[in-house]
């Protein structure tokens, strides 16, 4: 994996901190990362050519990011900076342990569309 597309709620202060943390991070283990800015209004579909997604934001911004990744096949990790996080499982506080898991082929995949759900190890 050599490109990672981190979308950024920008209503989250907090999540925009992280964001860049997130892409020198990445940068230190030779993984490209790219900040997209989301304003919870966009028609746009930034995610073809990215390895995976990390969204930094609530529920919503999951919803965004899987309209577009899904045509794509590219997985999502969803840090939760919402109220809920109902979608966006991951806590804040645990970001690197699950980008960790990821990357080493290690993590619970699931496959979520309308009508299915399959769960992928590894």
């Amino acid at each position: 994996m050599v490109r990672c597309l981190i979308v950024v709620n920008t209503y989250k202060e907090e999540s925009q901190k992280m964001g860049a943390e997130i892409k020198a991070y990445l940068a230190e283990r030779g993984i490209q990362g790219e900040i997209f800015l989301f304003n919870g209004f966009c028609e746009q579909y930034p995610f073809s050519g990215y390895d995976f997604v990390m969204t930094l934001g609530g529920d919503g911004t999951v919803l965004f990011a899987a309209r577009g990744c899904a045509p794509e096949g590219v997985p999502i990790i969803p840090v939760n900076f919402g109220t809920f996080g109902f979608i966006a499982s991951v806590q804040k506080n645990e970001w690197k342990e699950q980008l960790h898991q990821f990357l080493d082929g290690k993590s619970l995949i699931v496959k979520r569309s309308m009508l299915e759900t399959e769960i992928i190890r590894g």
